[in-house]
């Protein structure tokens, strides 16, 4: 797929709520591998990095954008690129597991880029069908931005594939908390700066449509909020590089939560914490450049 231009958000909405799923078949997933999207000559809005600013609260005078901000260049046409007619899953109800957002270079606000979308791994496993969407950016035919998005399309069926054994749990300890409050408002405010109206982030009924008990915060969202809280700190000397994050249960809105970080040379680790919950609903670690 070739697109021209930013995808509308309301059609790609439209879109998402026809789409039903259909079988796979494993002998498929090579040829699902070989899927991609592009979008070339993509110009980047000053308005939309001054509101994204804003909503972070990003105060760095720093030149090249944020790493996070950049995402926001690709979610379009990576919900396009989920859309596809060969891709046997549903868009709603796709559950997404984590993220690792990577800078190679600098990108400036006057540059103009390209953008590739394909698939780099596809599994069937207990729990399901996971797939990971590669995103990458490109500013004169050099890769300057990629990320890895993981979803899981959730098996409704028994399976007969053996119990995979549980990886060890690391149990990180933290030097730092911040109680944070989290607005039962901030879905669709970021829905309108990101473009992501998916229902499940927008109103309480919406979001029981879709079998949660109150509508839940986008979890890039609170990705990029704490990235930016960690990045305002004055010993973080460096904008960051590279963000990878985990999501393991909803934050629901509103929300009290704590956010409690550790910082080492490079790199810092951090996670978005409920009192009442047994662990942690949200994990990651950002590196700055060396």
């Amino acid at each position: 797929m070739e697109l021209q231009q930013q995808p509308s958000v309301i059609p790609l909405y439209i879109a998402c709520l026809l789409k039903k799923p259909h079988a796979i078949n494993k002998d498929n997933f090579q040829r699902l591998s070989q899927l991609s999207l592009s979008m070339k000559d993509v110009k980047i809005s000053h308005s939309k990095l001054n509101s994204f600013k804003k909503f972070f609260n990003i105060n760095s005078d720093n030149k090249a954008l944020p790493i996070s901000f950049l995402h926001l260049l690709v979610f379009r046409p990576h919900l396009k690129f989920m859309l596809s007619k060969q891709l046997p899953f549903p868009v709603l109800g796709l559950v997404h597991m984590y993220n690792d957002i990577i800078s190679h270079h600098d990108v400036y606000i006057d540059d103009t880029v390209n953008i590739d979308i394909s698939i780099t791994e596809i599994n069937q496993t207990k729990k399901g069908t996971e797939i990971t969407l590669h995103s990458k950016i490109f500013n004169k035919n050099r890769l300057v931005w990629e990320s890895f998005s993981g979803y899981l399309h959730p098996n409704r069926q028994k399976t007969t594939e053996k119990r995979r054994p549980k990886k060890p749990r690391i149990n990180m300890e933290y030097q730092h908390s911040k109680d944070w409050e989290i607005q039962s408002n901030i879905g669709r405010q970021y829905a309108l700066l990101s473009g992501d109206a998916n229902p499940i982030h927008l109103a309480s009924f919406l979001a029981k449509l879709f079998g949660f008990k109150q509508a839940i915060a986008h979890g890039m969202c609170m990705a990029f909020k704490s990235c930016a809280e960690l990045e305002s700190l004055s010993n973080f000397s460096k904008p960051a590089k590279r963000l990878k994050v985990q999501f393991n249960k909803p934050v629901f809105l509103p929300s009290q939560v704590s956010f409690k970080y550790s910082q080492g040379k490079q790199d810092s680790h951090f996670c978005i914490h409920k009192p009442s919950a047994k662990k942690p609903l949200l994990t990651g670690t950002i590196w700055q450049s060396p």
